[in-house]
């Protein structure tokens, strides 16, 4: 009777399936995965939403971000640290998501205000977790980590600035040497 139910919700949902999974470049096993992960909690007629989802992605891309830290940087902990809050920061997310344009396939209820920036910013950020925790159900580790580092981690849709004048100070405290001097030139 359950799988009679969520069958019949996924059905009702209407997501442009093709459209989503070419904005994805993943095409999903399991289509009712995308769907959950598309629907926001605010379509009352269902129990199934991308909270869930959410939460598991949330913590694939802590990890993801941190092995590729690990892996391609020689920072060390509080330095990976900072890095990683950029990449994994809902801002960011949202930055990404809104790139990939995945707002256009949420299915939301209309009393929801995506023209606010923060309910927007949100949603968005939750989407791309979501899609993360899906794509993970519906493949493996591998397939994920490959999303994460076409998005998140792809300098085309994120780009971590640096605070190099910081860095450049906390070089020259860690190796004893005098500040430096800043002079505007023009």
């Amino acid at each position: 009777l359950v799988g009679i139910i969520v069958w019949l919700f996924l059905e009702v949902l209407d997501i442009d399936i093709n459209n989503i999974e070419k904005t994805l470049f993943y095409q999903f096993k399991n289509k009712s995965l995308l769907k959950i992960a598309l629907s926001h909690s605010s379509i009352k007629s269902s129990p199934y939403n991308y909270e869930r989802f959410e939460f598991l992605g949330d913590s694939i891309i802590g990890f993801v971000v941190s092995d590729y830290l690990i892996n391609n940087t020689n920072f060390d902990e509080g330095r990976s640290t900072i890095i990683k809050s950029k990449y994994v920061s809902r801002k960011n997310l949202a930055k990404v998501s809104k790139s990939l344009n995945l707002i256009k396939f949420i299915q939301i209820d209309n009393s929801i205000n995506l023209k606010s920036v923060a309910t927007s910013t949100k949603i968005s950020s939750d989407i791309y977790e979501s899609i993360v925790g899906a794509i993970y159900l519906d493949s493996n580790i591998d397939t994920v980590k490959k999303f994460i580092y076409d998005t998140l981690l792809n300098k085309k849709y994120t780009n971590i600035s640096d605070n190099y004048k910081g860095r450049l100070n906390e070089y020259c405290h860690e190796k004893g040497y005098d500040e430096p001097i800043y002079r505007v030139i023009k």
